[in-house]
């Protein structure tokens, strides 16, 4: 397949797919692609030649549903932490004196 056949939406299941097919479906750039496959973000692909890799369709939607449900999943965790942690028992507080003292009514000495 070639780029201009491939959507940032879908893929067909059945079809095969060369690395810049891919780096369009991610919406990422070919190196970058590349960079997932060294890394193990994206598994390597079939070799078909010497120059040669294509990846399956049914992978590519898998991966990107699992993407999208990691990317998902941060955003909920990362919305349920509050702005200001809260203190642990027999953690000594991070405030300084004088906003203890000024709220206590003693005022700045």
């Amino acid at each position: 397949m070639h780029t201009d056949s491939i959507s940032i939406l879908s893929v067909d299941t059945s079809a095969l797919y060369r690395a810049e097919d891919c780096a369009t479906f991610f919406s990422i750039g070919l190196s970058t692609w590349w960079s997932w496959t060294r890394t193990g973000k994206a598994k390597p692909g079939i070799k078909l030649g010497g120059r040669t890799t294509v990846w399956e369709g049914s992978y590519l939607a898998a991966l990107k549903h699992q993407l999208l449900s990691e990317a998902a999943n941060c955003r909920v965790a990362s919305s349920l932490q509050t702005p200001f942690a809260t203190p642990i028992a027999g953690e000594v507080s991070s405030a300084p004196e004088s906003a203890a003292r000024i709220d206590s009514g003693e005022g700045p000495q």
